[in-house]
């Protein structure tokens, strides 16, 4: 996928992925906080949306990557696999 493609997605395509990312975020974080019986403070809310937080700044720092070198988009899906396996 080169540079042309890019600027041709569609605004949806690139929702749906996103979507895509932050489910897969929810998955691997709600299994995280099982698996480590991370107590989150409920009257915290800073607390739960931390780990949301960083991994929305790498994966959007993985894009800007991406999109400056002009690589394929998937590279993103790979890295945030990676990253969320490295968490886990």
């Amino acid at each position: 996928m080169g540079w042309e493609a890019i600027e041709e997605l569609s605004l949806l395509t690139l929702q749906e992925e996103l979507s895509a990312l932050f489910a897969k975020e929810e998955q691997y974080a709600s299994h995280y906080r099982s698996a480590h019986d991370v107590d989150v403070d409920d009257d915290d809310p800073t607390a739960a949306t931390t780990d949301s937080e960083l991994r929305r700044t790498v994966c959007q720092w993985n894009y800007d990557c991406v999109d400056y070198f002009r690589f394929d988009r998937e590279v993103v899906f790979w890295s945030m696999n990676y990253f969320d396996r490295h968490l886990a």
